[in-house]
């Protein structure tokens, strides 16, 4: 999960550096993915998301988003940053 979550990190800073669009905004909007649960983590002001893939603690933005790839293979997440790069 952890390799997942640090891939979406860096995917979104390069898309934000090269001026690509962020799927981030739109996955927040829809808010969390319907394949995980949700709960309040033993952290404060953090949140406990969990899938069969594994479980991951965040602040809400995060979490909510990160839902979205959390059932994602790493090709997929690595695919999705790279969507639009010019080679």
């Amino acid at each position: 999960m952890t390799e997942k979550y640090l891939l979406w990190r860096w995917g979104s800073f390069m898309r934000m550096v090269l001026s690509l669009p962020l799927s981030g905004p739109q996955l927040f909007k829809q808010g969390y993915s319907s394949d995980v649960s949700v709960g309040p983590a033993n952290i404060p002001w953090r949140i406990e998301t969990t899938s069969s893939a594994g479980s991951a603690i965040l602040s809400e933005t995060d979490s909510t988003i990160f839902s979205h790839f959390m059932l994602k293979s790493v090709d997929q997440i690595i695919n999705m940053a790279r969507e639009g790069l010019r080679t």
